[in-house]
């Protein structure tokens, strides 16, 4: 039993040894990192105070912007539609020839006007004005005078001026993408941003294994061995024996 208790506490020692030298190792890796996360920082900091940085603000704001009145064409397009919506589907069941277009219009209304190169859409709505008027889709008279009101105001001047508008605003959101695309302050600090963002998860995962490697550290009590093979020996020869 000494013999065992002699070998567990060399095989204890050694174990500590590997567990002190582990834990050196994560003191130094922790340190390498935070060394590392404190560069980036400052990094990240000239980077965000540049004058390059500042004019990429700038783009996403611009962006923001031009995203906005986009919306606002879209939504002002969608709602002229969706006044016309049961006018329009009645009088696709007896247009058939237009029906494709109408449903085209009414499921994306910017998206069926920027392929009608040739407005054709204007020629439908005023047949479907010609049709309301002769009272061919068995609207309620509440309807048909909101439809016609709506009608007049899309004229062919009103949907080139949306075209216009959306392409325009289409081309230049395009633009300022490939700008923010490309922005080298942009670029730099995502670059930065990944890398922090992998030091941060080192960091906490050492913290752990620090924290692993002590609570394992806490439990080999070299000493307390020492004492109970000290007492067993001692009891063993009836001498008091000292382990160094």
């Amino acid at each position: 039993k000494i013999k065992d208790d002699v070998a567990n506490i060399q095989n204890k020692i050694k174990l500590k040894d590997t567990y002190s030298n582990a834990l050196n190792n994560a003191n130094n890796d922790l340190k390498v990192n935070n060394d590392r996360k404190s560069e980036l920082e400052n990094k990240i900091s000239q980077i965000k105070s540049s004058k390059d940085y500042e004019g990429y603000e700038k783009l996403l704001e611009e962006k923001k912007s031009i995203e906005l009145k986009l919306n606002d064409v879209e939504n002002a397009l969608f709602h002229d539609f969706s006044v016309l919506e049961k006018a329009l589907k009645k009088y696709a069941k007896i247009a058939f020839e237009n029906e494709k277009l109408i449903l085209e219009y009414l499921k994306n209304p910017i998206t069926a006007l920027v392929k009608d190169n040739d407005f054709e859409i204007s020629k439908v709505l005023e047949s479907l004005k010609k049709a309301i008027e002769g009272n061919k889709l068995d609207l309620d008279e509440k309807k048909n005078r909101k439809a016609l009101e709506k009608i007049n105001d899309l004229d062919s001047v009103y949907f080139t001026k949306m075209k216009d508008d959306f392409k325009n605003l289409k081309g230049r959101l395009n633009a300022l993408e490939h700008d923010i695309k490309n922005n080298d302050s942009k670029n730099e600090l995502e670059s930065n941003n990944n890398e922090l963002k992998n030091i941060n998860q080192n960091i906490e995962e050492t913290e752990n294994r620090i924290l692993n490697i002590n609570n394992e550290l806490e439990k080999i009590d070299i000493e307390k061995l020492k004492e109970n093979l000290q007492k067993g020996v001692s009891d063993l020869t009836n001498a008091r024996i000292i382990l160094l």
